[in-house]
């Protein structure tokens, strides 16, 4: 099973953002989830007896210990800091697998982020099912894909997709069969410091196209990289 959640927020007033906006909400979301579902209030998730019980966990995989992540953020590659009044973003949530099973939780959180930074908030959001896409050989990627190697993007790519069957039961078929057919990619870099849970991220990538045969018909909905769940 997969779900797409639609996001859209209205501003009540001027707000100016350090990071991208999406990415702030999406932490944000995370944030207030653990706020929601934490019952002990460690700050470190490790160390939790109830950690492999727990709804926070299950979702941030152990606070993000793990780069395997069932909640995907789609986003444009760039967005506005600066919002005034009556303005809105839009982004969408894929949520996978046995997840799914928690959208409430999602939906409560959204239904209670009335306020940030002192500037009220209007949130709407509609929730979708999702088709399995159309098989297509050339993937652009517009959003930096972070891979230690390039010559590893396969075996990196089937395992993310092994370990997302395994841990969240997203039912994900042909693994084996995906191939790269070329690369041509360019290596960006990106300075900012960025945060989620416990770990800071390095945002530094890969952009450009790859002609991919995606068996899956998984690859483009998912995600490429390593932080594929902030966008790419």
């Amino acid at each position: 099973m997969i779900k797409k959640l639609n996001i859209k927020i209205s501003f009540g007033d001027y707000i100016e953002f350090k990071n991208q906006v999406e990415i702030v909400f999406y932490k944000l979301i995370y944030n207030r989830l653990k706020q929601l579902t934490c019952i002990t209030g460690l700050k470190q998730c490790e160390d939790c007896k109830y950690l492999k019980k727990c709804i926070y966990s299950f979702l941030s995989n152990n606070d993000f210990s793990c780069d395997i992540i069932p909640i995907i953020l789609k986003r444009d590659m760039f967005s506005k800091k600066v919002y005034q009044k009556d303005e809105s973003i839009t982004f969408s949530l894929i949520i996978l697998g046995k997840a799914c099973e928690f959208i409430n939780y999602i939906n409560l959180v959204l239904d209670h982020l009335i306020v940030f930074d002192n500037v009220e908030l209007k949130i709407e959001y509609k929730l979708e099912s999702i088709k399995q896409e159309e098989k297509q050989s050339t993937i652009q990627l517009t959003i930096p894909a972070y891979y230690d190697k390039l010559e590893e993007i396969i075996s990196f790519e089937q395992e993310k997709l092994r370990t997302l069957n395994k841990d969240y039961q997203v039912n994900i078929n042909h693994i084996e069969n995906i191939q790269i057919e070329n690369i041509d990619l360019k290596q960006v870099r990106d300075n900012r410091r960025i945060y989620i849970g416990n770990k800071r991220l390095y945002l530094n990538g890969y952009v450009g196209n790859l002609s991919i045969n995606d068996t899956t018909n998984m690859l483009r909905l998912i995600g490429f990289g390593k932080y594929y769940y902030l966008g790419s």
